[in-house]
């Protein structure tokens, strides 16, 4: 069965934020472009078998579930419905960042 991947705006300009710090204020574009290619690989490796990743152990308001799938030093925040076969990226945020801040409205 496959799932159907959904990016939310705010982890879309996630993916910008992330590929601008490290293009231009690291001035590694090469890397930039890598990475970036491999968090979306993952992402939409999520179109299978997206259970496989863990729960995140908090509950975020509005959220039912949030699961975790970590990619190099990045960490993709998702949900999963299985009843209309949906993932949807919440958020991709740097490993080193308060996750808790990151989903306060």
């Amino acid at each position: 069965m496959q799932y159907r991947v959904d990016v939310s705006s705010q982890a879309a300009a996630d993916l910008r934020n992330l590929f601008r710090y490290i293009s231009d204020t690291l001035r590694a574009p090469e890397n930039a472009y890598a990475q970036l290619a491999r968090i979306r690989k993952q992402i939409l490796g999520l179109a299978e078998l997206p259970m496989r990743f863990r729960a995140y152990p908090k509950h975020f308001a509005g959220y039912p579930q949030v699961r975790i799938m970590p990619v190099d030093h990045f960490e993709v925040f998702y949900t999963v419905d299985t009843g209309q076969e949906k993932v949807t990226i919440l958020r991709v945020i740097y490993g080193g960042r308060d996750i808790d801040r990151a989903f306060m409205p």
